[in-house]
């Protein structure tokens, strides 16, 4: 959980791709965006959605991984020297889910209403 970011999974565009953001973003705002910002809005779309898709998933009763949970509890007894239960890790896991996915999901919005504000 040391960094949820999903940027190192996120590919990069292809040329239809990009193209195809450029025409969605002229289509919905009414601009041109170059290809930079282009890419930009792709990857930041992206990882909006895989937030969306783990803010739904995560009211599952399995969405935290053993894995996730497997993390917190070894990284609580390095850092506190506290041996706390599966358990007791993956619901700090799920609280800590609570505040990072909107938090996240919020920071990936304001990048994409930048990129679109620049051309305003």
């Amino acid at each position: 959980m040391k960094d949820m970011k999903f940027s190192s999974l996120i590919p990069e565009p292809t040329e239809d791709e990009i193209e195809q953001t450029i025409e969605k973003v002229k289509e919905k705002y009414n601009v041109v965006i170059s290809k930079e910002d282009a890419i930009e809005y792709a990857k930041s779309y992206y990882d909006i959605q895989q937030w969306f898709l783990m803010e739904k998933n995560s009211s599952s009763p399995q969405s935290i991984a053993k894995e996730m949970g497997v993390e917190i509890k070894s990284y609580i007894k390095e850092t506190r020297g506290d041996d706390i239960s599966l358990d007791d890790a993956q619901g700090i896991a799920k609280e800590s889910l609570k505040i990072t996915i909107p938090s996240e999901k919020e920071r990936l919005a304001n990048k994409i209403r930048a990129i679109i504000d620049k051309y305003k």
